[in-house]
């Protein structure tokens, strides 16, 4: 059983996501409608979430654990 054609190839969604960051806009995500094969780009600014603690020092002590 075949899932049949697609509409879109995802060398379109690069070049959608590509134009519009070349146009200046802040890419936050991507939707496709595998149906009809609509390829919409997200701009704005992305959700943020709440960081703790210790999302905080993981991000600050990160390059100096790549070195071990």
């Amino acid at each position: 059983m075949s899932r049949g054609p697609y509409t879109f190839r995802q060398s379109d969604v690069v070049r959608a996501v590509k134009a519009s960051r070349a146009a200046g806009l802040r890419v936050s995500g991507v939707r496709v409608d595998t149906h009809t094969g609509v390829i919409e780009v997200v701009t704005g600014e992305e959700a943020r979430q709440d960081s703790t603690a210790l999302d905080e020092w993981m991000a600050k002590h990160a390059r100096q654990a790549e070195g071990h």
